[in-house]
C-alpha cells in the first residue's frame, strides 16, 4: 500500500492506492535497482467521511483532469541507480534512488533518497517519501501555473507518496 496526500487551498485529502507489483535487484547485500507498479484504479481516500463527497473525490481524481486511470490505470517507478549517502545516520535517509517516474503515459525522470535496510539478510526494505509535480504529468486541474482567477479552488501542484517496500530473497 502506498500512502498519498494531497492538496488544495483550503483543504488537505490522503489516502491509499495499491502496489500491482515490484521488484528490487539485490547485489553482495546492496540494493542496486527497483521497480514497482502502482493500480491506479484502486485510489481511496481516508480522510472524506461522507460516503458521497468520497465518491465524488475519487471519481474525480479518477477522471482524464486528473490522473485519466481510464485510460492510464497503472503508474510505474523505475529506479536504476541506487547511490548510499556517505555519514547518513541511524533511521535517516541512507541511499539516493534515480530513474523514472510515468503517469498518465508520460514519464519523467525522478530522484529521491529512502531510507534502505535489511533484516537477516534475507529481507530488504525500502522506505521514502517522494514528492511528484502533478502537473509534470499532463494533470493540469486547479493549477495556479496554468490557470489565471482560480481564487479558493487551487489545487496545489505537488503529490506526496509514502512507498514502503519488503522484499524476501528469492
Amino acid at each position: 500500500v502506498i500512502r498519498w496526500t494531497g492538496r488544495n487551498l483550503f483543504n488537505r485529502h490522503h489516502g491509499t492506492v495499491q502496489l500491482a507489483s515490484g521488484e528490487m535487484v539485490v547485489q553482495s547485500g546492496r540494493l542496486v535497482s527497483a521497480c514497482f507498479t502502482i493500480d491506479m484504479t484502486t485510489i481511496a481516500c481516508d480522510d472524506l467521511a461522507d460516503p458521497g463527497w468520497n465518491a465524488m473525490l475519487i471519481r474525480h481524481l479518477k477522471d482524464a483532469d486528473f490522473f485519466d486511470v481510464a485510460r492510464h490505470p497503472m503508474a510505474e517507478c523505475t529506479l536504476d541507480t541506487v547511490t548510499e549517502i556517505q555519514g547518513a545516520t541511524e533511521g535517516t535517509p541512507n541511499h539516493l534512488l534515480h530513474g523514472d517516474f510515468t503517469l498518465r503515459g508520460t514519464t519523467q525522470p525522478i530522484e529521491f533518497p529512502a531510507v534502505i535496510a535489511t533484516a537477516d539478510g534475507s529481507r530488504i526494505t525500502g522506505q521514502a517519501q517522494l514528492e511528484i509535480d502533478r502537473t509534470q504529468y499532463g494533470s493540469l486541474y486547479g493549477s495556479g501555473k496554468f490557470f489565471r482567477f482560480l481564487g479558493r479552488h487551487v489545487v496545489n501542484d505537488h503529490i506526496q507518496l509514502h512507498v514502503k517496500l519488503h522484499a524476501d530473497r528469492c
